[in-house]
């Protein structure tokens, strides 16, 4: 893993909290660190830090920087349930469950976009 935490700004963070909390579910994640109203980390259930975090803060002006941020997943049963779970929580699917060659021979991956307008994608590369 290159990237240890990432945080991204939201507009609305209780909403934003009720999209990503069971979400992070399908990867094992929790949310361990919360401050009220101004950061909520989530950290996976068992490795806790080690394995990294993901974090939300909300935004301080009334929009948000949309980003793109891809969360590792443990096969492509997990990509296809991430992307179902976003869609049921009201994610716009942005790319369907599916190999993506053009990014390498075992890339298999889904996208979706939150309601901040952040593309999230969850990707298996296989036995590569």
């Amino acid at each position: 893993m290159l990237i240890h935490h990432v945080s991204i700004l939201v507009k609305d963070f209780a909403a934003a909290k009720a999209f990503y909390t069971p979400l992070m579910e399908v990867f094992g994640y929790k949310p361990l660190y919360d401050i009220p109203d101004t950061y909520t980390g989530y950290f996976h259930e068992k490795k806790g830090y080690a394995e990294g975090s993901f974090g939300l803060s909300p935004s301080r002006t009334d929009h948000a920087n949309n980003q793109h941020i891809g969360f590792s997943a443990e096969s492509r049963e997990q990509v296809e349930a991430f992307h179902k779970r976003a869609l049921e929580l009201g994610a716009k699917c942005n790319g369907p469950p599916g190999l993506r060659p053009q990014y390498g021979p075992t890339y298999y991956a889904s996208f979706v976009i939150d309601a901040d307008g952040n593309n999230i994608e969850a990707v298996y590369l296989g036995d590569a």
